[in-house]
């Protein structure tokens, strides 16, 4: 024989309990905090300061804040080129996002590296118009260098206890020429993502010069590779090659530095049509030996890396119809690929 257990309520309890239960139950069903911060898509108003381990600050622009955020899974840092204009280039990102994936699990960050002339507050660093480009220290007193930025900015995405971003599965480091520049040598110096779940990708466009390994550089005459007779004493001193290191890559070490350019993701691309000689490519003589033009150095590289059996990380793409144009570049359909998916 069964017996069933009934409970007696008051009415007055009972009106407590169902007015209660409806408490719990729009709790559990509302959006979370995070759910509600809208994405900011325009450099006009999503300029912030960076505070740094320094005490000192840089400007960067980001689509939502370093607060706690499930919904973020994909993480695109963009470097600006020689100009300085992470402003710009900041735009340029969120149009190519918008036009891809949109901003449902996305955070965009674009640092921006001054300059003296670019009269930096006095909490601000800054760095010589080479300097930045390479990881060199900053020129204010208390000496960062650029790559160290970076790192920093990293360590607040990657963290892990706790977690900001806790479900993030992909970070993307992209640069246009000089940010090419600045994205290639960080490939090789840069810290890694505390969280080692995270997939780190590399996006190296348009630079107007590469990060050798060795002394070889490819003959004009012969095609091949081979050491440098001509009279260029420091093409292969850094940031052309790993002589000479600055502060911060020389405590990385040479080894480690080709270790780690062998081994991260890095895509590698080039505008077909960037051919020209004038303009803000580098005319060195270190640099000269890489190629005649930008598309020319590319092709050299692409050739130089296929020397190396331990270099399996890299891909290098050609991308049609676009010249040295940071927007278009990182607009195309195959920068976008990379970066969003």
């Amino acid at each position: 024989m069964q017996f069933e257990h009934r409970v007696r309520i008051p009415r007055a309890a009972s009106g407590i309990l169902i007015r209660s239960l409806l408490v719990v139950l729009t709790l559990s069903t509302a959006s979370p905090a995070w759910a509600r911060i809208k994405a900011c898509t325009s450099s006009k108003t999503c300029r912030d300061d960076l505070t740094l381990s320094t005490g000192g600050s840089i400007p960067y622009y980001r689509s939502l804040p370093f607060v706690r955020n499930d919904s973020v899974r994909r993480v695109v840092l963009v470097v600006h080129g020689n100009q300085r204009d992470a402003d710009r280039y900041y735009d340029r990102a969120v149009s190519a996002a918008l036009a891809d994936i949109g901003f449902r699990d996305l955070l965009l960050l674009a640092p921006n590296f001054r300059t003296f002339a670019d009269q930096p507050a006095a909490h601000e660093h800054y760095w010589s118009s080479h300097g930045w480009k390479i990881g060199n220290k900053s020129l204010d007193p208390t000496r960062i260098s650029s790559f160290a930025v970076v790192n920093e900015l990293l360590a607040r995405v990657c963290s892990v206890e706790p977690a900001i971003f806790p479900n993030l599965q992909t970070i993307v480091i992209a640069g246009h020429s000089a940010g090419g520049q600045f994205v290639n040598r960080y490939a090789a110096g840069g810290a890694d993502c505390l969280n080692k779940a995270v997939e780190v990708r590399y996006v190296v466009m348009n630079p107007s010069s590469y990060l050798y390994v060795d002394g070889r550089r490819r003959s004009v005459a012969t095609g091949d590779f081979a050491p440098v007779t001509n009279g260029c004493l420091t093409y292969d001193d850094y940031k052309y090659g790993l002589r000479n290191l600055n502060s911060y890559m020389g405590k990385v070490g040479a080894k480690r530095l080709r270790s780690q350019l062998f081994r991260r993701r890095t895509y590698y691309l080039a505008g077909q049509d960037d051919t020209r000689m004038g303009g803000s490519l580098d005319r060195r003589c270190e640099a000269d030996l890489q190629g005649r033009n930008r598309l020319a150095r590319f092709a050299n590289y692409r050739d130089y890396s296929s020397l190396f059996e331990d270099w399996t990380a890299a891909e290098f793409i050609v991308v049609p119809g676009i010249g040295h144009d940071g927007g278009r570049m990182l607009g195309s359909k195959i920068a976008r690929r990379i970066m969003f998916h």
